[in-house]
């Protein structure tokens, strides 16, 4: 049975310990660029959204929640897309696999900015967003997320104020 430690031990022996850690540096950019970059067109998407809308307390739907969700991943993907792209392509060439899809590379990428750079001259600059349809439709997925978490945080909210109202009342009448 082939399992996690059986992969792990075949990459020790095959690349060394360090073949454990291929594509981590590019793994850790695209993290920070894309949560970091969801949030603020999340955030920005709601605050458009309620400047638009009457009332200082009105509080968005879940449907807006869903519409800025899916635009801030939307952006995202195609921010975010070389990165994965080039952090796949780094894995891949370690794995023994054509780094290029037609193998237009005769020597193995030496880091990202390289990666990047052959990439673009050799396959132009429209590679860098090979996959970019798939990655669309997982921005449901992430938009389907925010919108249950802002449920809960909403729910959570007004129990908990609710909660506290109760307290105030008998502390009130010295209960």
């Amino acid at each position: 049975r082939r399992g996690i430690v059986s992969a792990m031990r075949n990459i020790v022996q095959r690349e060394g310990v360090r073949g454990l850690y291929q594509g981590l540096g590019p793994a850790l950019l695209g993290n920070t660029v894309t949560w970091g970059g969801y949030f603020f067109f999340y955030e920005a998407a709601k605050q458009r959204k309620l400047g638009s809308a009457a009332g200082p307390a009105r509080q968005l739907s879940s449907l807006e929640h869903l519409a800025a969700a899916a635009e801030a991943g939307t952006a995202m993907v195609f921010i975010s897309n070389p990165i994965w792209l080039i952090k796949t392509r780094l894995q891949l060439q370690q794995q023994g696999h054509s780094a290029a899809p037609s193998s237009l590379t005769r020597r193995p990428y030496r880091g990202m900015a390289d990666a990047l750079r052959t990439i673009v001259r050799e396959e132009g600059p429209l590679a860098l967003y090979h996959g970019v349809g798939p990655a669309l439709l997982l921005v449901s997925h992430g938009a389907l997320q925010f919108v249950t978490y802002e449920w809960m945080k909403r729910e959570l909210s007004r129990r908990t104020a609710s909660s506290a109202a109760a307290r105030d009342a008998a502390d009130a009448h010295g209960v």
